[in-house]
């Protein structure tokens, strides 16, 4: 069997970008996960990076915040990790700050503040406009409480 450097360019770039995928799936908690941090392991510039990610080219620094922010809302609506501040689970996948996280999840989510609270059996997220979830509370650590109204 012939070897990578054999195999038809676009083989090359499915496999390539395969391997970056799985990095970045597994180094989503560092913060110092960046596009030049990828470009750097894989030994490939920053320049032979970005095609990899589509046509028109999807940017690795974008991809690299969605998957962050798709584990953090899984973790906040998790049974078993409800009880993690909101910071806390932002630190876990990667985010330097909490107002970062803050500003990435308003813009992916449409919601002003990641605060899970159970309501109804559910969990949901407050939202910016009046909605059902009006009569949630942030305390003073970030997490919600429901008020009787």
């Amino acid at each position: 069997m012939g070897s990578l450097a054999d195999a038809p360019a676009e083989a090359r770039a499915r496999m390539m970008l395969q391997r970056i995928s799985t990095f970045i799936d597994r180094n989503l908690g560092d913060p110092a996960l960046t596009p030049r941090a990828v470009a750097a392991h894989h030994r490939i510039s920053l320049c032979s990076l970005y095609p990899l990610f589509g046509d028109p080219p999807v940017s690795i620094a974008a991809c690299i915040r969605r998957r962050r922010l798709e584990r953090c809302r899984a973790d906040l609506v998790s049974a078993h990790l409800s009880s993690h501040p909101v910071e806390a689970v932002a630190a876990r996948w990667g985010f330097a700050s909490a107002s970062a996280f803050g500003r990435a999840f308003r813009e992916a989510y449409g919601i002003a503040s990641p605060l899970p609270c159970h309501v109804l059996g559910q969990w949901v997220f407050r939202r910016t406009s009046p909605g059902p979830w009006d009569n949630v509370d942030r305390d003073w650590s970030g997490r919600g409480t429901l008020r009787q109204t």
